[in-house]
């Protein structure tokens, strides 16, 4: 009885000292485990850093060999020396003037032209287009618009030209009225298609930059040539001078009343070329009615 009594003490000896290892090789594997992992978290933090360390190393070198070759110019001022190394924008200090008087684009550098800064541009005033809608050279030479540029740009124009601008209204003649035309100002809605159509070209010819800077001045002129902005009304009217038949032409723009003499070569501001390009010999045989003897302005003496 004593020998299986000591023989089962054994066994449970034995089986504890079994799961006793066994657990301890579990937590020996455990931590073999998360060490090789911190290992390789730590490796890797050494390789990114010393990645790290190699750009800073090469910036550094860069900007000492920037600081070198400067010193080799004594006419390099500090001002300047920061705008050249991005530390400054050199507003408001001598640095811009001094780097323009050191590469040759200084004011006294050319009797033509002067470098400013483009947002200069913005208040400088100057027609983007000339009478007739045409492109201004000082717009071509200010945006520094090449040949392909220029022509989508003309193209914008041509293109915004077409259409109804002008709704010509006539009046029968009437009392001491030989004629009568009344020029309300454009559709909104055809103004407003126009103008974006417009502008998206023009943004796709010069891009947005340059955009702005012609784009809004330039409809603005363009507008003023094609349609008027209000009402406008123009009367001829028989009256006599000196017991001689005679013309006066009656202007009516808003509220603003003007009157002038029906002359060869002397037109209101009124678009009477655009709608007769013969001037006022083609308005009369068109409204028919007769020039006074005084029309034509009198021959010199030879």
């Amino acid at each position: 009885m004593s020998k299986l009594f000591f023989l089962l003490i054994a066994v449970c000896i034995g089986s504890t000292g079994f799961m006793v290892s066994r657990h301890d090789a579990r937590r020996a594997r455990a931590a073999s485990t998360m060490l090789t992992k911190q290992l390789q978290s730590v490796t890797n933090d050494f390789s990114s850093l010393q990645s790290e360390l190699s750009v800073l190393q090469d910036e550094v070198g860069a900007k000492q060999k920037r600081l070198r070759e400067a010193r080799q110019y004594p006419n390099i001022s500090p001002e300047m020396l920061e705008i050249l190394e991005g530390k400054s924008d050199g507003l408001g200090s001598k640095g811009w003037a001094e780097l323009r008087e050191q590469l040759g684009i200084g004011w006294n550098s050319s009797p033509d032209y002067v470098l400013v800064n483009k947002q200069a541009i913005k208040d400088v005033w100057y027609n983007k287009l000339l009478y007739g809608g045409t492109l201004s050279q000082d717009s071509i030479r200010l945006l520094n618009l090449s040949p392909k540029e220029e022509s989508a740009i003309k193209a914008a124009l041509a293109q915004a030209r077409e259409g109804q601008w002008m709704n010509v209204k006539t009046t029968s003649p009437g009392g001491d009225i030989v004629a009568q035309l009344t020029i309300p100002p454009p559709d909104p809605e055809f103004e407003e298609a126009q103008s974006n159509a417009f502008s998206a070209a023009i943004n796709l010819a010069i891009g947005s930059e340059r955009a702005k800077l012609f784009q809004p001045d330039a409809w603005r002129e363009f507008l003023s040539d094609v349609a008027p902005s209000e009402t406008e009304m123009m009367t001829i009217r028989q009256t006599e001078v000196d017991g001689q038949p005679d013309l006066v032409c009656e202007l009516v723009q808003g509220t603003n009343v003007s009157t002038s003499p029906v002359r060869y070569a002397m037109y209101p501001a009124f678009p009477v070329l655009k709608l007769f390009p013969g001037g006022w010999q083609a308005m009369a045989q068109a409204m028919n009615f007769n020039l006074p003897p005084g029309f034509m302005p009198p021959k010199s003496n030879p």
